[in-house]
Order: structure tokens, then C-alpha cells, then sequence
């Protein structure tokens, strides 16, 4: 992600509108059509902020978002939501790795405890863990 940050160092647009979930964003970066396109950088109402890819105002493509909690995700986006591979951070250290569609964990994916162990891995429906891997 860095190195696509450098890539794309040189001076952005600046843009202000409202995501789907009625966050006002402050956007900076790359703008065809009077939107958000390409790589570019927001900073949400709520005190996220996201780093990557837009198209059409969305996250779209490869992209970093980060909470003000803490908790933050580095992965795909389709149509501002998680979709394909990433993974999810807690502040704690503990961490999911695995497939996203809709911003639920979907398909094959592991989550990881404090220390980095595995405490779990299998195939996840909607969030839940429907199919146990076996050691």
C-alpha cells in the first residue's frame, strides 16, 4: 500500500459528500466525473479514514480502512463494502485472514488469537463459522 501511496504522490483533488451510511467524507486524490476515482484518501465524519482504491465515490478495489478504535481492515472492496480477500485487525493483536462479501466474513478464513495462534479456521457464512478445518 505504500508503495502505491509514493506512486500516486502528486497533488489530488479535494472533495466533500456523503457516503451511503450518511458519513460526510473528505476526500483527497484522484477525481474523474466530479467523483472519487482511482487512489485517493478520506477522512470520515466518525474519525475513520480509508486509503486505497475509489470508483464513483466508492471503495473499490484495494484499500486500508481504519476505525478510531483501533480495529482497522487491509484488503478488496466492491461497492464500498469488504468483498474478496483481506484482513481484519483488533487492537488486541488478534486478527481474521480470509474471503469478505457484503462486509461479512464469506468462504475459507482464519482468525488468529493475541499471540498469533490459530484459534479457529474453516468456512464462514455470513459471519458465523459453519465448517470446522480439522487440526
Amino acid at each position: 500500500m505504500i508503495q502505491k501511496q509514493l506512486k500516486h504522490k502528486t497533488a489530488g483533488e479535494y472533495l466533500t459528500f456523503t457516503n451511503a451510511k450518511g458519513s460526510q467524507m473528505h476526500y483527497v486524490g484522484q477525481v474523474k466525473n466530479g467523483k472519487a476515482n482511482g487512489f485517493g484518501v478520506a477522512i470520515l465524519s466518525t474519525g475513520s479514514r480509508y486509503v486505497g482504491d475509489w470508483k464513483d465515490n466508492q471503495r473499490n478495489g484495494e484499500g486500508s480502512f481504519y476505525w478510531a478504535d483501533g480495529e482497522y481492515y487491509t484488503g478488496h472492496y466492491v461497492n464500498d463494502k469488504r468483498s474478496g480477500k483481506g484482513t481484519y485487525h483488533w487492537p488486541n493483536g488478534e486478527k481474521f485472514v480470509g474471503f469478505w462479501k457484503d462486509d461479512e466474513r464469506t468462504g475459507e478464513g482464519a482468525f488468529y488469537g493475541k499471540k498469533g495462534d490459530l484459534v479457529a479456521s474453516g468456512v464462514w457464512n455470513h459471519d458465523e463459522l459453519v465448517v470446522t478445518n480439522k487440526p
